[in-house]
């Protein structure tokens, strides 16, 4: 779950422009984890955060 949250938090403040401590916010309110198991017993995790919270772009 940490590498999860590391990810995401990298792209909320590279790629959308916030800072970290704006995008660890916005995760602590915002985003959803999720767990998963594979059939050969690896675990993986996700974060997700819904993309019309953010204003568009271009339009």
């Amino acid at each position: 779950m940490r590498d999860a949250s590391l990810n995401m938090l990298t792209l909320l403040s590279d790629h959308v422009g916030l800072t970290k401590n704006d995008a660890y916010s916005l995760m602590s309110v915002a985003a959803d984890f999720g767990v998963t198991q594979v059939v050969d017993g690896k675990q993986g995790c996700h974060v997700r955060i819904p993309r019309d919270i953010f204003p568009r772009k271009g339009g």
